[in-house]
């Protein structure tokens, strides 16, 4: 979702209705939202979820 924040980010992809336009959800930035499952479920439902990823913390690397 970062084209635009996650509340409009459904209506987008649903007006310009086309195959090749979907939402890409980043959950780390967006966990705090407490309608996320809902968003989520409606890119599901509506065939537009393109990819999804979440990261906990910052891994620790062995140079820093």
């Amino acid at each position: 979702m970062p084209a635009c924040v996650a509340v409009n980010s459904n209506q987008l992809v649903e007006a310009l209705n086309s195959s090749w336009v979907g939402v890409a959800v980043d959950g780390y930035p967006l966990w705090w939202d407490p309608n996320l499952e809902k968003k989520i479920a409606r890119c599901a439902k509506n065939n537009t979820l393109l990819a999804f990823t979440f990261a906990i913390g910052k891994p620790q690397l062995p140079f820093s």
